[in-house]
């Protein structure tokens, strides 16, 4: 299994330094600005080393096999286009790299092994600051940080398959905006979200019975978008007062225990009177999460609230477990939100000084 050691630094967030040891090949160590990052790395890395050494004590005599210099000629020559969808369509690819992917190869022309330097992913990435997504906003620093680890994981894995050496991908996050680790602070204030709720009670029936549990049961579980849309009563125990969200789908891939506070019980029984016994999802009168993001975004606006995301009623969340479940340790919160770090708690507990003064008494 590949060592996942992390990294912290004094000013900024921790690195996350996959290594790979196996007897017969060289080492290998790669750092990543997230966990999940490392491991995938790790993971696709260590097989394909293996098949590698495999394949070695099967090889075709030398004289059939061609130069060293002919194979990386070739590789260098390569579109990435090409590699990305080799790479997605075989079985090591993870499925949440796919989407990125996608994204990728609709921008990246018809470069080459060749043009991975420093000018090139440059460019990429001043392109990519500027280019509207699907939703109208510019792609954000941190999706670009993903994009070039990705597409790194994807030159490496067909070189990998190639037996030659993979190129460095020289990308730097200092060539991203100066700015660009500014995380969202946004708040739910409290007659933003009486106006919320009043919103969404007016949304078209039937599915206005779903629509502001489902804002309420993020408030209550600090769970994110596409974990609450999914979810089935399979995973619900109500007489234990337990959410067991299968590690299939979480980010971390693992499976996360997630206790259900009384309001949350309360939220799951009444949604239990409007289920529909032939469909598992709770929210089935719902589609995927990316609809559901798109209809959140136009019901806030319609709400008078300004700028203001479904992924932020995790902040909200969160932070309030922090300042109100006095019986929860910080580690404890970790787990239920699915949090690998204090760092990463930090970041989303947006605790305002206000909040604060009754306490210091």
């Amino acid at each position: 299994m590949p060592s996942i050691i992390e990294r912290h630094k004094k000013n900024g967030p921790s690195s996350w330094q996959a290594i790979i040891r196996i007897p017969g090949a060289p080492g290998i160590s790669r750092s990543f600005p997230s966990k999940q990052l490392a491991e995938e790395f790790g993971e696709i890395t260590e097989a394909s080393l293996r098949r590698r050494l495999n394949n070695e004590r099967l090889r075709h005599p030398p004289s059939t096999t061609p130069s060293t210099d002919d194979s990386d000629n070739d590789f260098q020559s390569e579109t990435l286009k090409s590699i990305i969808k080799a790479y997605v369509a075989n079985a090591s690819c993870p499925k949440r790299h796919r989407t990125t992917l996608a994204t990728v190869v609709r921008n990246i022309g018809n470069a080459t092994v060749a043009d991975i330097r420093r000018r090139w992913v440059k460019g990429y990435i001043e392109t990519m600051l500027k280019k509207p997504t699907q939703l109208g906003r510019p792609y954000a620093p941190g999706t670009l940080i993903i994009h070039m680890s990705v597409l790194s994981i994807a030159v490496r894995w067909r070189a990998d398959a190639l037996d030659i050496a993979h190129p460095a991908m020289p990308f730097s996050t200092k060539m991203l905006p100066r700015d660009w680790d500014n995380r969202r602070e946004r708040r739910l204030d409290p007659h933003e979200e009486r106006a919320l709720l009043t919103r969404l009670k007016n949304v078209r029936r039937p599915i206005n019975i779903q629509w502001p549990r489902l804002v309420r049961l993020a408030l209550e579980t600090g769970a994110r978008l596409q974990e609450i849309v999914n979810m089935e009563w399979s995973e619900i125990d109500i007489n234990r007062k337990l959410w067991t969200l299968p590690g299939i789908r979480t980010k971390s891939r693992k499976t996360r225990a997630i206790p259900l506070s009384k309001a949350a019980v309360r939220i799951l029984k009444a949604l239990l009177l409007v289920a529909d016994p032939h469909k598992p999802r709770v929210f089935h009168m719902m589609g995927m999460p990316h609809t559901v993001s798109d209809k959140f975004r136009d019901y806030t606006k319609s709400a008078g609230l300004v700028d203001f995301h479904f992924h932020d009623l995790r902040h909200e969340a969160i932070t309030r477990m922090v300042l109100y479940k006095r019986k929860l340790s910080v580690f404890e919160i970790m787990s239920i939100v699915g949090h690998s770090s204090t760092h990463m708690l930090r970041r989303y507990a947006n605790i305002r000084g206000d909040e604060l003064v009754d306490r210091m008494d």
